[in-house]
């Protein structure tokens, strides 16, 4: 299923900030699939676990900033 997304949201992607357009559904057993078009005006898909919320101070949403360990799991777990 894709899914046309009518209200901004700002991502944090690999690439850097970018506004999600759509979001591909293919069930449950795949991850979700953001396409987002970037700052660069490149349009790109990504993975639910490759992009995260940006902040948003207007109706109180502050992403929580890693630990060091959340970011050291991270790194070992990308280089298996």
């Amino acid at each position: 299923m894709i899914h046309e997304l009518k209200q901004l949201i700002w991502l944090d992607t690999p690439k850097g900030l970018a506004r999600a357009l759509l979001v591909i559904d293919y069930g449950v057993e795949s991850d979700l699939y953001w396409v987002c078009l970037g700052q660069d005006k490149e349009i790109w898909t990504w993975e639910n676990k490759d992009v995260r919320v940006t902040d948003n101070q207007t109706i109180g949403r502050v992403a929580r900033k890693p630990s060091i360990d959340e970011l050291m799991r991270e790194k070992n777990e990308g280089s298996r």
